[in-house]
């Protein structure tokens, strides 16, 4: 017997084994390729989230600050603070809203103004999306006229439903932010809003 040509059983059966282990890899291999699309799905589902909302309050922030650079700097001649000038503040606020893309999608072309010029603040509805009011010491009032400019204050708040583009279904994003006027910078700035009323 050619020993060359010829195996025993005890080394035979060691190729055997190895052609064994290979299926069974096979087999983890095919097994695991879907999980990782999931995970990946998922993955990139919770970044798309991610910068839908930072997209979204990027769009709030710059609303509130042209709202209240509209309303803070207007100067007493020009009708100081008028509800032609309110009505312009809030527009302003609800143009550089609806500029805005969340995702690539005009997702906030419908946002209302919520202005009402028989109201105080020019507020039709509190709360509302757009909301004009005095702003001191961290406490937001959308029932309460400002008495200086320094005081006026322009608060939106958003909430948009939108589609997953990875087939997860829906989701809602909101953000909120306050901006007040500052005649010594002669700006607007985000301010922090410990409290917030429509008295």
């Amino acid at each position: 017997m050619n020993s060359s040509r010829n195996c025993n059983e005890a080394a035979c059966g060691g190729l055997g084994q190895t052609r064994q282990r290979r299926g069974v890899a096979i087999v983890w291999l095919l097994a695991c390729i879907p999980v990782a699309i999931v995970a990946l799905q998922l993955v990139l589902e919770i970044g798309w989230l991610h910068r839908t909302r930072s997209e979204l309050q990027v769009a709030v922030d710059s609303a509130v600050l042209a709202g209240a650079r509209v309303w803070g700097s207007s100067s007493p001649d020009a009708g100081g603070d008028s509800a032609l000038i309110r009505t312009a503040a809030k527009l302003a606020a609800q143009e550089t809203l609806s500029a805005h893309r969340l995702s690539g999608t005009a997702a906030l072309l419908g946002v209302a103004s919520n202005d009402g010029p028989a109201q105080v603040n020019n507020n039709l509805a509190c709360p509302g999306t757009i909301l004009l009011g005095d702003y001191v010491s961290g406490v937001f009032s959308a029932g309460a006229v400002p008495p200086i400019a320094d005081r006026r204050a322009c608060r939106c708040s958003v909430t948009v439903t939108v589609s997953s583009p990875f087939g997860f279904g829906s989701r809602t994003v909101s953000a909120t932010s306050t901006a007040s006027w500052d005649s010594v910078a002669v700006r607007a700035k985000l301010v922090t809003v410990s409290s917030s009323s429509c008295l």
